[in-house]
């Protein structure tokens, strides 16, 4: 008894350590970027669930994710916060708390952020749940060790994004599946799709762990409660009106939405085809995730599990990552972030293929020598991680290269300077410059598009202007710089994009020109190149020359 209970302490340490560990790497470079807001998906989110609380409409009038869910949250979130700033004299009123946005959004943001860490970490713990209960508390100990410092779990948990939510309620929906086949209750059936259906109205994606509930019934062989996976469905649709009563009410929206979100075509993210994919997601965020002995333990885990494991909740486990994979890979686009809601279950497969191999060398070795292999096998296969994760938050917390070349520009740029500028470069003060931007999209500012516009920025309420629906590339007419006086134009890593893909895609060829064009009739002042992925875009700033 008194071995027992040590070791069932020795798990529970063990489990508090990593769920600690893994707040820590993710609090790491959480502030990143603040005040400045240099991912345009946080602000969507932010802006939207701001915008419902200043209207009072619940519709957000915007369903590409949809994201509902988050919007909500955001809101609640929020309102607490207002709430208890009014209580401790931090905010007079409403006005107040919404002028702070617009003059140093931190709070916002941060507060969000920290919103999603948790979820990350609650994730972490679900996954220690499932692999405990699947194979063993150790199985479970090191899935959950993989998961807390996956990189890209690890970055995407700092952002206020859809995509750790909606893992979040995908590894909810195989919990009730679990108990799908030990206890065939209608009860699970119901909260498996109730989740489900939050789990849509957070990312349309998440609509394939239905099949989750499909194998459990099949799993059962009861072939009569197929009228209970029919109101699973039913509450699926019930859960996700709840959640987002205007995915169904505000339709003809949510179409128009849906369409642009899928787009066969954007800028360094469109894919080769199912093959080539599949190669991508592979060498770039699954090795960057597990490294290779990383992934050899993912596919020693998937053979052990398929061929060795007899339970019937294998094919739970088994059925779902391969499906979500072969949907992602068979789409026209490929970006890391939508491999996040298989990475906790390749996370369990690690965890099992490890396992089985620390059975195989109980057989073979002797005790002293089986434990220091498996001490081994278990630091190399999780320092990469580790250390991976650790200099992620070091590199966000370094400034970003827009936040480096607005000091420089308001250092060295006079104020009242006329700006030619565009999306991903600097946030520069609202008042103290006159901005141009070339419309690059139909739904952007006023005017044809390629059309150079000066904005006027006299009614917006932000201290600084964060210029999108812009790139430079997209000018018509090289005249427009000269007819309106611009000064200096700053450049963000467009041309660096356009140029990669540009034998690809010979639409790309004009952009390319007119960027050359751009950089050639002024002088180079200022560059600054980013030291990792993570500090941001080049930034080039060019003084005109007079034209000759």
């Amino acid at each position: 008894m008194f071995c027992y209970i040590n070791r069932k302490n020795i798990y529970i340490i063990s489990l508090i350590l990593i769920l600690f560990s893994a707040l820590l790497v993710r609090l790491y470079g959480v502030n990143f970027g603040l005040p400045f807001i240099y991912i345009s998906d946080e602000k969507t989110f932010v802006s939207l669930a701001l915008k419902i609380l200043r209207t009072c409409d619940l519709n957000p009038h915007w369903f590409g994710h949809p994201g509902t869910t988050i919007f909500y949250m955001l809101a609640l979130l929020y309102i607490f916060i207002f709430l208890v700033g009014l209580i401790t004299g931090n905010f007079i009123n409403s006005s107040d708390f919404e002028q702070i946005y617009y003059q140093d959004p931190t709070i916002f943001y941060l507060s969000g952020r920290l919103l999603f860490v948790l979820f990350a970490i609650l994730t972490i713990f679900f996954v220690y749940l499932i692999a405990s209960r699947l194979f063993n508390k150790f199985t479970g100990l090191i899935s959950a060790s993989l998961l807390a410092f996956n990189s890209i779990h690890v970055f995407f948990s700092k952002l206020i994004r859809t995509d750790i939510f909606m893992t979040f309620l995908i590894l909810m929906v195989f919990g009730f599946c679990l108990k799908i086949l030990k206890n065939r209750k209608v009860k699970n059936y119901i909260l498996a799709g109730c989740i489900l259906g939050l789990a849509v109205a957070t990312k349309y994606p998440a609509v394939i762990c239905g099949v989750f509930i499909i194998i459990a019934w099949l799993c059962t062989k009861v072939w009569r409660d197929i009228f209970k996976v029919l109101i699973s469905g039913i509450f699926c649709l019930l859960g996700a009106f709840v959640s987002s009563p205007f995915l169904f009410l505000d339709f003809k929206n949510m179409l128009v939405d849906v369409k642009g979100e899928a787009s066969c075509l954007h800028i360094s993210g469109t894919g080769g085809g199912c093959i080539d994919n599949l190669i991508w997601y592979i060498k770039e965020p699954l090795y960057d995730s597990f490294f290779l002995i990383g992934l050899i333990l993912v596919v020693l885990g998937v053979i052990f599990c398929f061929f060795y494991y007899s339970k019937k909740e294998k094919w739970l486990l088994l059925v779902f990552p391969f499906c979500f994979l072969f949907f992602i890979t068979s789409l026209s686009l490929r970006w890391a972030h939508w491999i996040m809601p298989i990475i906790p279950f390749m996370c369990i497969f690690a965890g099992y293929g490890l396992n089985c191999i620390i059975n195989l060398f109980k057989q073979r070795w002797t005790f002293r020598l089986n434990n220091l292999l498996i001490f081994f096998l278990i630091f190399f296969t999780l320092l990469p991680l580790i250390k991976t994760s650790i200099l992620q938050g070091y590199e966000m917390l370094r400034k970003d290269t827009r936040t480096l070349a607005r000091e420089w520009v308001l250092e060295n740029i006079p104020k009242g300077s006329r700006l030619l500028i565009e999306k991903y470069t600097p946030h520069l003060p609202t008042n103290d410059y006159k901005f141009f931007v070339v419309n690059s999209y139909e739904e952007g500012y006023e005017g044809s598009l390629g059309e150079l516009i000066q904005l006027d920025l006299s009614d917006i309420k932000y201290a600084v202007f964060d210029p999108i629906y812009t790139q430079a590339g997209n000018l018509k007419n090289i005249q427009g710089i000269y007819d309106n006086k611009i000064n200096y134009i700053i450049l963000s890593n467009w041309y660096e994009r356009y140029l990669k893909e540009k034998d690809r895609y010979k639409s790309y060829s004009d952009i390319v020109d007119m960027y050359e064009q751009l950089m050639s009739i002024g002088n180079k002042i200022y560059e600054i190149k980013p030291v990792n992925k993570n500090n941001g875009p080049i930034i080039r700033i060019y003084r005109l020359k007079d034209k000759e």
